[in-house]
Order: C-alpha cells, then sequence, then structure tokens
C-alpha cells in the first residue's frame, strides 16, 4: 500500500518539502542560500531600480507629462525604439523585509540616478515609515555623494553588498518581474496595441492600484495573514518615523562641472546645454585673458625703466 499523508500535511507550502529533501539529500538541487529575513517591520527595506520591460518614452505633451508606447522586444532584449529626449521608462520599488508589502513608482529618466533614488525614499518613506536599514545593490543610490549624505541625515545605514549576485535582491526582483508579467502585459490585450497610448502619471495611478493587490496577498511565511496585515504590526513596536520637511534640501550639495567647447556639462542622469550664445569661445576667452597678462606685463616694464 501506498503512504498517505494526513489531511494536515496539506497546509504545510511546498517549498518547505523542497527544503526538507534537500537538507537530506533526496534532491539534487542545490541548497539555496539563507537570506535576511526581518523580525518585525520597517526593520530593513530593499530597494532597486530597473527599466521598463514594454514601455517606452514616445513624446512630450504641451503640459510637459509624457506619453509612454508599447514595444515588444525580442527574448531578453529590452532595447526600444528612439525615445522622446532619450528618456527610458525606469521602476523605482521598495520593499519591506519583513512583510513583503511593497511600494512601486514610474519615471522618465535617462538612467538610474541618485536624484530620482532620493526622490522615490521619500515618496516611499511616507507610506512604510523611515527603515532601521536599507539594502540594494552598488548603484547611484549608494555611490552617489548627495545621496549617500540624504541617506545619513535620515539615519538609515545602507550596508555593502555582495556584487553580481542576484539572490542578495530575490525580493525585489520578483517584484520587478511581476511588474512586467502581470502589470505591464495587461496593457497587449487589444488588438491595436502598437497605437496605445498611455500618459506616465495614469501609468502610476494604475500601478498603484495594482500593487493594492498584490499587498493584500497572503504572506510568504504566515499563510493565514495578509503581507498588509503583518506590516500593521509596526504599530506594536513605536509606530511609524516621519522624516523631517527640509531632509531633501538639507542633502544638497555643490558640485563644479566642466563646460566643453559645445556648452554641454553634464550631471549624472541629466543632460544640460547653454544655449542663445550665453557661452565664449574657449578659444577666445584663453587668447584674451593672455593678452591681457602681457599687457599688463609691458606696463610694469615700461614703469621700471621709466618710459
Amino acid at each position: 500500500d501506498k503512504p498517505v499523508l494526513p489531511p494536515e500535511a496539506a497546509k504545510v507550502p511546498v517549498g518547505t518539502y523542497d527544503r526538507i529533501m534537500r537538507e537530506l539529500g533526496y534532491s539534487k538541487r542545490s541548497i539555496r542560500a539563507n537570506r535576511f529575513q526581518a523580525k518585525e517591520p520597517n526593520q530593513a527595506h530593499h530597494i532597486d531600480g530597473s527599466s521598463s520591460a514594454f514601455l517606452y518614452v514616445h513624446r512630450q505633451m504641451p503640459d510637459g507629462e509624457y506619453i509612454l508606447r508599447l514595444h515588444r522586444p525580442a527574448q531578453h532584449y529590452k532595447n526600444k525604439p528612439t525615445p522622446c529626449d532619450r528618456l527610458r521608462w525606469w521602476y523605482y520599488t521598495m520593499v519591506d523585509d519583513h512583510s513583503g508589502v511593497k511600494y512601486t513608482k514610474g519615471v522618465p529618466a535617462m538612467g538610474e540616478n541618485g536624484g530620482d533614488g532620493m526622490e522615490f525614499c521619500v515618496w516611499a518613506w511616507e507610506r512604510l515609515g523611515v527603515p532601521k536599514k536599507l539594502l540594494g545593490d552598488e548603484g547611484p543610490l549608494k555611490k552617489g555623494l548627495t545621496s549617500s549624505g540624504f541617506l545619513e541625515k535620515c539615519g538609515v545605514p545602507f550596508p555593502p553588498m555582495t556584487h553580481y549576485e542576484k539572490r542578495a535582491h530575490g525580493k525585489v526582483e520578483i517584484t520587478h518581474r511581476r511588474l512586467w508579467q502581470s502589470f505591464e502585459l495587461q496593457y497587449f490585450v487589444p488588438n491595436d496595441w502598437p497605437k496605445f497610448e498611455i500618459a506616465a502619471s495614469e501609468v502610476n495611478r494604475m500601478l498603484m492600484i495594482f500593487l493594492e493587490e498584490e499587498n493584500e496577498r497572503r504572506h510568504r511565511f504566515e499563510r493565514k495573514i495578509t503581507r498588509m496585515d503583518a506590516w500593521r504590526r509596526v504599530m506594536l513596536n513605536g509606530g511609524l518615523v516621519k522624516l523631517p520637511d527640509d531632509v531633501l534640501a538639507r542633502a544638497a550639495h555643490c558640485h563644479r562641472r566642466k563646460v566643453d567647447i559645445c556648452g554641454n556639462f553634464s550631471i549624472p542622469g541629466a543632460f544640460q546645454q547653454f544655449t542663445g550664445g550665453a557661452l565664449e569661445n574657449p578659444g577666445d576667452a584663453v587668447a584674451r585673458n593672455i593678452g591681457g597678462q602681457v599687457e599688463s606685463i609691458s606696463r610694469a616694464l615700461d614703469t621700471l625703466t621709466g618710459k
């Protein structure tokens, strides 16, 4: 007779059986590396930025609103048609490690940068509260002078992480995968999806509705409660910690930039240009400076010789 499992075994997650089989040697799959697991809400947050898989910035409206379009790329290839103003649609995601509650916001940008990262942190922490620790990859938010100073003023440590190790950021990576597979793919349903257009603000509004449903899913360990139920335990540990109102202003730094001969200067994640003849040709400026120095030396020699 084949052994029959008791009815209580149906309540045990399948992943638990997989783990036990790996530990006992019955499965040849490699043992999963142990990840950090917070014991309470807001003990640690994960943050990550990633470009969209299917949306790209198509054009800009007169009021400054960006319009997005869909593109179906080849497998594992996210390059899209030439975007407006060289901008791409980026998602920034914050995940509470204990509960799995997540918040995501899209922004048009040339790339992942510390400025957008700081603004997203303020936006997300207004909803989640300030964490005791922030976890993420070695990106602009961690390496930037201004952004690192911003986190220091917030009192949030940002410890270094292992390079090229996706398992350390699995909770954020899974969120981004669900965004592409569940949120963005719904816009391909209409037959005329190549002509479909949507405003960036509308994408973020629909994204918040999508995340509300995601956050009401069952907790990954405590199957009888939702992720939001687990996050609400933060009230048992003193409640939410809020950011000061002027935290972004106090994190500002002055940076020296070099302007090239065409009048361009770069800022990470942005591009600026002097136009309208406001910038003088550097060669003419150098020549005028040298001429002035020669004239001053000539006057000094004339004074010494009595001429």
